[in-house]
């Protein structure tokens, strides 16, 4: 029995770093690469302002395959599925380190992102299922706040590293942290599993194909001599997320419940994350490429600046 508490009591010291482990890694690669794009651009022989699609494979990669995090760890465990996303994680910071072109960038970038979808999601829930409710926001907390240190970070080790390094180094720096989030995972993290699965595949597929035409659509309209491509993608997105939301009425357990935002501070949290994510998103991304591109200051200098 004692001994059983005392292990109880170390998974519950554990939990917190293994969760920060994991967004600490999500978060500071999503800011590294921007004070970097510019000296990656150089060595592929690529526009700067072209190298947006190596951060919107990520982050659209994050957002397409988070939904399925929750039913791989029921099936298959907490503690194998989060394991297995940062050995992916890690596979793919290294194959981005190996990029030799662009499109091998992006690819490697999907690869990555796969890892880093399942990350966090899954080691949030093995947290949730560990404390109990009146310990949960303290536990929260602790993995939470230092793993925010990321994005200010980000910017600053970008740029060292590519000044007193090289780029490949910003992919590298994950390694090293994903061994350690293993070596405590295969120690301190719990299995938990659930008996009862039921995964909304129809919507997945719609929610994620509507995503896609939307962000590809986006992406395209900065370049597009013919815009009328462009709007079909548009409003065939459009009308997915349409199909979506009316398979979320009649489905039992939609992958995204549409009475979700029936509850009016979801709604409103849902519309100010919008608003200031893409205020956030926006100024981690072109800063650093003014800074270094338009005024021709360092990597550090910009990365200085961005935090």
């Amino acid at each position: 029995m004692k001994k059983d508490l005392l292990q109880e009591e170390a998974i519950k010291m554990k939990m917190p770093i293994i969760l920060a482990i994991a967004i600490f890694m999500q978060m500071l690669d999503s800011t590294i690469l921007n004070t970097s794009l510019p000296a990656i651009a150089k060595d592929l022989h690529e526009s700067p302002l072209n190298m947006q699609n190596a951060i919107v494979s990520y982050v659209l990669t994050l957002a397409l395959f988070m939904p399925v995090s929750g039913f791989l760890a029921d099936k298959f465990g907490t503690r194998k599925v989060f394991i297995f996303a940062l050995i992916i994680f890690a596979i793919g910071s290294l194959l981005c380190s190996l990029s030799q072109n662009l499109t091998f960038l992006v690819i490697a970038r999907v690869v990555q992102g796969l890892g880093g979808s399942l990350m966090t999601p899954v080691g949030k829930l093995a947290l949730i299922k560990t404390f109990k409710k009146n310990e949960l926001m303290v536990a929260m907390n602790y993995a939470i706040i230092p793993a925010l240190i990321g994005p200010v970070l980000g910017p600053l080790v970008g740029g060292y590293l590519v000044e007193y390094l090289s780029w490949h180094w910003v992919f590298l720096i994950n390694i090293p942290i994903a061994f350690i989030g293993i070596f405590l995972s295969m120690k301190f993290m719990p299995d938990y599993k659930s008996e009862v699965i039921d995964f909304d595949l129809k919507g997945f597929l719609i929610f994620a194909a509507a995503s896609l035409a939307l962000s590809v659509a986006i992406e395209w309209l900065g370049n597009a001599k013919n815009i009328t491509p462009v709007l079909l993608v548009f409003l065939s997105g459009f009308m997915l997320l349409y199909y979506y939301f009316q398979h979320a009425k009649k489905d039992n357990n939609p992958i995204f419940p549409y009475n979700l935002f029936q509850v009016r501070t979801f709604r409103v949290g849902i519309l100010g994350n919008l608003a200031t994510r893409l205020g956030i998103s926006s100024i981690s991304l072109l800063i650093p490429l003014m800074i270094q591109v338009a005024y021709h200051q360092s990597p550090v200098v910009s990365g200085w600046i961005i935090a």
